[in-house]
C-alpha cells in the first residue's frame, strides 16, 4: 500500500475505526504508555518521529483516518501478542517514513539496529516495484530478523483492512503478492525469533483467515 499516500492542507477530526473502541489517539497512547511503562527509550523516540514525519497523509480507502494509524497499529498489534522488544516496535512505527516522507535512515532518531532494519524495509522508487527490485528487496529483509518481523507485521495489517482501499481484483493480485513473497519470510522468522513461534503462527492464521474468505468469495463468482 506504500504507493497510494494522499496529503492533505485541511485539518480533520479523528475518527472512530469500525466498531469506535479504538481512534488514533487512543492507540498512540497505548503505545506511549507501554513503553513508557517497559522503559522501550527506541520507542519513545520513534512514536512521536512517525506522527510528525507522516503528518497530513491518509490511509487509502480510509476517508480521513490518518496513515500513520496503520504503523501505530502493526505496533499494537505486536505488543498484543507479547512481541515487546524495543527494536522490533520502533522499527514498525518508522517502517514507511524512509519511503514516503523524504527522511533517510541516518535521520531518524534511534539507534542502528532500528535504523538498519528500516532501511531493509524502504523500497527503492524506481525500481522497487519491479521483479528485480522486489527480488532484492526481499533478499535484504530475509538479512535482518528486525526487519523479517516487521515487515510480517506489516503485511498483516495491510491485509487486514485492505477492503477499504481495494478493488476485488487488487484483493486478489494481493493475495498472490503474499503467497509468493510474504509467506517464504516465515521460515526465517521461525529460525530467527524460537521465541515468537507461538506470535508468528497467530500472524500467519490471521492472514490466512483473511486471504482464504476472499478466494472462497471470488472462487463462488466464478461458478
Amino acid at each position: 500500500m506504500s504507493r497510494t499516500r494522499r496529503r492533505r492542507t485541511i485539518e480533520t477530526p479523528l475518527h472512530y475505526i469500525t466498531d469506535g473502541t479504538c481512534n488514533p489517539a487512543e492507540l498512540y497512547d497505548f503505545i506511549q504508555s507501554f513503553a513508557e511503562q517497559q522503559k522501550k527509550t527506541q520507542t519513545l523516540k520513534a512514536l512521536p518521529f512517525g506522527r510528525k514525519m507522516h503528518s497530513g497523509q491518509y490511509r487509502l480507502g480510509g476517508g480521513n483516518l490518518d496513515y500513520y494509524y496503520h504503523p501505530m497499529s502493526a505496533c499494537a498489534h505486536a505488543i498484543a501478542l507479547g512481541i515487546t522488544r524495543d527494536e522490533v516496535l520502533a522499527a514498525s512505527l518508522l517502517h514507511d517514513v524512509c519511503e514516503d516522507c523524504s527522511v533517510t535512515p541516518e535521520e531518524l532518531p534511534v539507534r542502528g539496529e532500528v535504523r538498519k532494519a528500516v532501511a531493509y524495509l524502504t523500497r527503492d522508487k524506481q525500481t522497487g516495484w519491479t521483479l528485480p527490485g522486489k527480488e532484492l528487496y526481499y533478499k535484504n529483509i530475509l538479512n535482518d530478523k528486525t526487519a523479517v518481523l516487521v515487515k510480517l507485521l506489516d503485511r498483516c495489517d495491510n491485509i487486514s483492512t485492505m477492503h477499504t482501499g481495494f478493488n476485488r481484483d487488487r484483493m486478489i493480485a494481493y493475495g498472490k503478492d503474499t503467497a509468493c513473497w510474504i509467506y517464504p519470510l516465515f521460515e526465517k522468522a521461525l529460525q530467527a525469533w524460537p521465541e515468537y513461534r507461538i506470535q508468528l503462527a497467530m500472524i500467519r492464521l490471521r492472514m490466512d483467515a483473511v486471504l482464504e474468505t476472499i478466494q472462497a468469495l471470488t472462487a463462488s463468482d466464478v461458478k
